[in-house]
């Protein structure tokens, strides 16, 4: 036995054995590689696609149901003073409603993978979490009370007491109670404009911080 060991190339094994432990590290280092890749493309990909969905958002708010909703909450302050004149223009924006929230497709599909984590700045996590979780949230929560009291009380009142197929202004000139309604239902779309202001004021900021971190 001895004799055997004498004839081991002790220099050849050594280097032998040297060479197995480099090759698992660089083997190592080459996925750990391909993984740290992987994510930050991953990474890339969700940030770009936040951005392309924060955009969409802000554009659908400022151009579109901002000024909308504000012009609809003047219509409706004209007609409610003008109850006893002519504003047949002014009540037929009663019965319109539109509602919008922020497109979610990103987040949802990050959160449920769990790769929001991949976004190492804590702050931009928070502000992203609450840009969905909380603005976007009430933005349906308060679309849904107008079209609630839209549905629940505006409807069933001009069912009652008007020709739905020929609405004018004399029909409602006057009465106490759809101007009750009419004040109520102002101060719902106001409500959920100023909320529309704030969402796109975050998505503004949001897209923002998101490409100072891609360019970090």
């Amino acid at each position: 036995m001895l004799q055997a060991m004498k004839n081991i190339r002790w220099p050849d094994q050594i280097l032998n054995f040297l060479g197995v432990i480099l090759g698992v590290l660089m083997a190592f280092y080459i996925s750990s590689a391909a993984e740290s890749h992987k994510e930050e493309q991953e990474l890339e990909n969700i940030l770009s696609s936040f951005r392309t969905e924060l955009g969409n958002d802000l554009k659908e708010y400022s151009e579109s149901q901002i000024p909308y909703h504000e012009a609809q909450i003047e219509s409706i302050g004209k007609l409610f003073e003008s109850l006893s004149d002519s504003a047949d223009e002014e009540l037929s924006v009663v019965f319109e409603a539109t509602n919008y929230s922020p497109q979610n497709t990103t987040y949802l599909s990050v959160v449920s993978s769990g790769k929001l984590a991949l976004i190492k700045d804590l702050e931009l996590r928070k502000n992203i979490s609450r840009y969905y979780d909380v603005l976007s949230s009430e933005a349906v929560e308060r679309g849904k009370a107008q079209i609630d009291f839209f549905m629940n009380e505006i409807i069933p009142w001009m069912i009652d007491h008007t020709d739905l197929m020929n609405v004018e202004t004399e029909d409602v000139a006057g009465d106490t109670a759809f101007a009750n309604r009419l004040l109520l239902y102002q101060s719902l779309i106001q409500g959920k404009t100023e909320q529309y202001q704030e969402i796109s004021n975050s998505a503004h900021v949001l897209l923002q911080q998101i490409e100072a971190y891609q360019n970090s």
